[in-house]
């Protein structure tokens, strides 16, 4: 039976063809094979690719074609195969065999390279290529693969395959590199593209290297302890089961766990140690690789510093970056994700909506964890968690129902971006206003408020609470505190203090009670506690609110405020440099006191200078302290305290007469009813009929308008009736009845004062050097005395005479030779001129 051709072999010059392996005759230009091999015998690279060798075993050999000269190359020959069925072999004992063009399958021996010229190396057809013992490369080179297997025991590279079905399988069984398989891709060609949705499967027992090339490439480990090399290019390994090592090589490249899904533990990776350590990626490790992408669920992911990337995928991840050379990128991905900068050797400034160290490295990213050092967190308008650990760190939360969790350190909760007012308090641990509303504050020690009108509270340890703009009410509690104020009118309150407090803004120090040590800056208003507190202010205009309790509030210059609230309160001027003309009803007048305001203020203490103190119409205390002071307390019990220095209590301003006596300290009517005098040495009465006496001291009475009954009692008195039909009784001592004012007693009778105990023994003067003798002249004249004589028609006489068992004294003023003014005494008195002052 004939044989039936199925290839026709055209040589080139020079070129023999044997039909029998190591033939020296028998040249044919057609060969009829049904089976066997074509066999070059030397070098023969188009290309010069000098070391690349296909492995494969031998299939039966029934036809073996040679060149006629052992040194002459088989190549060139354009139409070398023009049909071959599926098990007709080329080979090349030692070489390689060039420009073959196939229609059928071809079947390559170890040791030979098929290089193609024009068409294609035919397809691959369910045929097994199998190397043989001796090979050590082979390449195979623009084939098409479709279903069928590839066994070998050694080493392949792989230019481009293009996987026609999804169902092929690339089978390996032995490797002389220890228990793996190496898989090198070539250089512009992918192992699987990117948009093909088949797969390639390695079963068996032994590992799997798998080697990239320049380009891009997608390479899928297997369950084995495999090992996948990327080399150049933005490489993307697929991760899986076994012990894997991934290198990067050059480039960008990627592990994905991405399709690990419902692993009992969760998957831990470093890039910066370079292993991973649970779940899918337990005994994997990582050299050059750049980005890790995590599974669905909860991931912790470390990067290596700039230029390496997390993906969290799915999931609640922590995405660690640990490394001080730059910020790596993290991208939670879906879930409640943690950005975690702990185990860094120096604080960041992290942020997931403003600039900083992060800015442009934080995406999806919902909580920030610190480092050991002092880190600035920043949030956004999400509910975040930023995590301060040691160190002082300030936490922005950022609108949200934020925790800001500070740990160690002296840490920080900061408003200062809010677009409104806050309320945050350090004791509750929570937020209620503003952009702190919902926060939760877990081991903060300090607040910074916004640009408005914070309240800004702490706890009972140190706190420091900063205002920033804005009139802001900072609260410290016990601890040693620093409130700051800073711009705005800006309070220091103390209103839940457990006891009484004492605060002096002038010396920017807490004094007494939970205040104590507590430092004050840019602070205009001081609230105290429910109990008697001290509150003191600067040169500047201060709001004083005592709350509960008798407090006494200090403002020391500048139009200040003095809200007492409940309680017996203070309003006091006692290191005033100067006088003060101070009232209750109306405000400050003088002095330091002066653009005063005063608002449930019962009390008010003057200076060491001569002072006018001015109650109200409720219940006051005025203390004079020293100089010579004028009290009024006008309506309600009043307790007048003079202090040192000559002090009068006056009824001036009384709507009706008032009783009051020295010697009891008691006023008994009108006013002065129950009204209580200490230390007070003068009384001036009201433009009614009063009735005023002193004591055993030294006592001013001035009765003013009305009939006034005037009883200086012991001491060396004066007595000054003022206008009015006044009874005056000067008692012991060497009293001096006063006028000032012709005006001051009357000339005729029941309108002139009547002085009831006037003793030349004792002393007793008259004084009416005030009253100007001659009012027609320039200046003020002194009287003459002229006895019992009648006016002589001289102005400024002064005259006493005897009547009915009285002493008259005349004056007249005039020289009409008429008395302008009469006083009566009681009792016949011989008079001379030194029982006046003339």
């Amino acid at each position: 039976m004939a044989d039936t051709p199925y290839a026709t072999l055209t040589p080139p010059s020079g070129w023999s063809v044997y039909s029998n392996q190591g033939a020296e005759s028998g040249l044919k230009t057609t060969v009829s094979l049904s089976s066997g091999e074509i066999v070059g015998g030397d070098p023969a690279f188009l290309d010069s690719i000098a070391d690349a060798f296909y492995e494969v075993a031998l299939t039966a050999v029934e036809a073996y074609i040679t060149p006629s000269n052992i040194e002459d190359p088989l190549q060139n020959w354009g139409d070398f195969l023009t049909s071959l069925k599926s098990n007709t072999v080329i080979r090349d004992a030692l070489d390689s065999i060039a420009n073959v063009t196939a229609v059928q399958a071809v079947q390559a021996v170890a040791g030979n390279t098929v290089q193609t010229s024009g068409s294609a190396l035919g397809e691959l057809q369910d045929e097994t290529l199998q190397d043989a013992t001796d090979a050590i490369f082979s390449e195979l080179n623009s084939g098409n693969v479709e279903p069928g297997s590839l066994l070998g025991w050694y080493q392949y590279t792989i230019h481009t395959i293009t996987q026609l079905l999804t169902s092929t399988t690339l089978q390996f069984q032995k490797s002389v590199v220890g228990n793996a398989v190496e898989i090198y891709l070539g250089l512009d060609g992918q192992m699987v593209a990117a948009s093909n949705s088949s797969s390639i499967t390695y079963s068996g027992n032994n590992s799997v290297v798998v080697q990239g090339g320049a380009a891009d490439d997608l390479l899928t480990s297997g369950s084995r302890d495999d090992v996948l090399v990327g080399w150049a290019g933005n490489d993307i390994m697929i991760a899986s089961e076994g012990k894997d090592t991934y290198i990067g090589g050059d480039g960008t490249d990627t592990v994905d766990y991405s399709g690990f899904h419902g692993f009992a533990t969760p998957l831990k990776a470093s890039l910066a140690t370079g292993k991973g350590t649970s779940g899918p990626a337990t005994g994997h490790s990582y050299v050059g690789v750049e980005v890790l992408i995590g599974t669905a669920g909860g991931d912790d992911l470390t990067a290596n510093g700039a230029g390496t990337t997390l993906y969290g995928g799915g999931g609640n991840d922590v995405l660690r970056d640990t490394s001080t050379t730059g910020s790596a990128t993290l991208n939670g991905g879906d879930g409640n994700d943690t950005a975690s900068y702990f185990g860094r050797t120096q604080g960041i400034t992290a942020s997931l909506s403003a600039p900083g160290d992060t800015t442009g490295y934080l995406i999806s990213i919902e909580n920030l964890y610190g480092t050991d050092y002092n880190d600035v967190l920043v949030g956004n308008s999400e509910n975040n968690i930023l995590t301060g650990l040691e160190g002082n760190d300030t936490l922005v939360g950022r609108g949200g129902a934020d925790t800001l969790d500070g740990r160690g350190g002296s840490d920080t909760a900061s408003y200062q971006s809010a677009s409104s007012s806050v309320t945050a308090d350090l004791r509750a641990g929570n937020g209620t206003q503003g952009d702190a509303a919902g926060d939760t504050l877990i081991s903060i020690e300090n607040l910074t408020g916004s640009a408005y009108g914070d309240k800004l509270y702490g706890d009972s340890a140190a706190n420091v609470l900063r205002g920033g703009n804005g009139d802001d009410a900072l609260r410290g509690r016990g601890g040693a505190d620093t409130l700051d104020g800073g711009n705005g009118f800006d309070f220091a309150s103390y209103s839940d203090a457990t006891a009484s407090v004492t605060v002096d803004l002038a010396s920017g120090k807490g004094l007494a009670g939970e205040a104590l040590g507590d430092t004050l800056v840019s602070i205009e208003g001081l609230a105290g506690s429910g109990y008697d507190d001290l509150l003191q202010g600067d040169g500047n205009d201060n709001y004083f609110y005592g709350n509960g309790g008798n407090d006494i509030l200090r403002g020391r210059g500048g139009a200040d405020t003095f809200d007492g609230g409940s309680g017996l309160d203070f309003a006091t001027y006692s290191d005033a440099s100067a006088s003060v003309v101070a009232d209750l009803a109306s405000g400050g007048i003088s002095g330091e006191a002066e653009g005063d305001v005063y608002i449930s203020i019962e009390g008010l203490t003057g200076t060491s200078y001569a002072d006018t103190l001015h109650g109200d119409a409720g219940s006051n205390t005025l203390v004079g302290r020293d100089g010579d002071d004028i009290l009024n307390g006008r309506r309600g019990a009043d307790q007048l305290i003079g202090g040192d220095g000559f002090d009068f209590a006056t009824y001036s301003e009384a709507s009706a007469a008032v009783a009051v006596d020295l010697a009891s300290q008691r006023g008994t009517a009108g006013e002065a009813k129950d009204d209580i005098l200490t230390e007070i040495e003068g009384l001036i009465g009201s433009a009614y009929g009063d009735t005023l006496s002193g004591n055993k001291e030294v006592n001013h009475l001035r009765g003013e308008a009305g009939n006034d009954v005037l009883d200086g009692r012991g001491g060396a008195d004066l007595l000054q009736g003022g206008a009015g039909a006044d009874q005056l009784t000067g008692g012991t001592g060497a009293d001096n009845f006063l006028y000032l004012n012709l005006s001051d007693s009357g000339k005729t009778s029941g309108t002139w004062d009547t002085i009831t105990d006037f003793s030349q023994t004792d002393g007793d003067k008259i004084d009416v050097s005030a009253i100007d003798a001659y009012v027609g002249s320039p200046g003020n004249q002194t009287f003459t005395f002229i006895g019992s004589a009648g006016y002589s028609g001289t102005p400024g006489e002064l005259r006493a005479n005897v009547s009915n068992g009285y002493t008259y004294i005349g004056v007249d003023v005039d020289g009409d030779q008429a008395s302008d003014m009469v006083i009566r005494l009681n009792g016949i008195h011989t008079l001379t001129a030194a029982d006046f002052i003339l």
